[in-house]
């Protein structure tokens, strides 16, 4: 949700911690350590993950700027780049 708020195309499925969303930048990919694959990245949320460390990871993502390809294919109604908002 809170990506979905930063107009960031972002999709989880309800039986599972694995978040996926647009492919952000290849600096923060390095640095969070996420998994790609073409224009989507994927980051598992672990019970263990701490409120302050997902708050740095959102702090983070909200300096950055995403290019805002289309991710149908991967998310279906959760894209939101030009064409499908």
């Amino acid at each position: 949700n809170e990506l979905k708020k930063r107009c960031i195309s972002a999709f989880r499925n309800s039986l599972s911690s694995t978040i996926i969303f647009e492919r952000p930048p290849e600096d923060f990919v390095l640095k969070w350590q996420l998994a790609c694959t073409g224009d989507i990245a994927h980051v598992v949320v672990m019970p263990s993950v701490s409120k302050d460390k997902l708050n740095l990871f959102l702090k983070e993502i909200d300096n950055l700027k995403f290019n805002k390809k289309c991710v149908k294919k991967y998310m279906d109604s959760h894209c939101f780049c030009n064409n499908c908002c």
